[in-house]
């Protein structure tokens, strides 16, 4: 992961569902293009949300990858 990337993935389970949850920043068009593809879809933009991890992580740089500002952190879901 590049240092102006925040990307997880995590497994839940709910009842009688189980989903994948992925999050990545805007700046991460690879990732956005990757989930998309396999199947997640676009649920929640957080707009100016690294603005709030820029609080707590003031390491976190305000230009991301391909000369994107780092602003948004993108939610995406796929429901297996």
């Amino acid at each position: 992961m590049s240092s102006g990337e925040i990307n997880r993935i995590k497994s839940s389970s709910a009842i009688y569902k189980k989903q994948n949850e992925a999050v990545t920043t805007n700046d991460n068009i690879g990732a956005i293009a990757f989930y998309q593809k396999i199947g997640f879809d676009m649920v929640q933009i957080y707009h100016d949300s690294m603005d709030y991890v820029r609080k707590f992580k003031p390491g976190v740089p305000i230009m991301g990858e391909n000369h994107i500002p780092l602003r948004h952190e993108i939610e995406f879901f796929m429901y297996l």
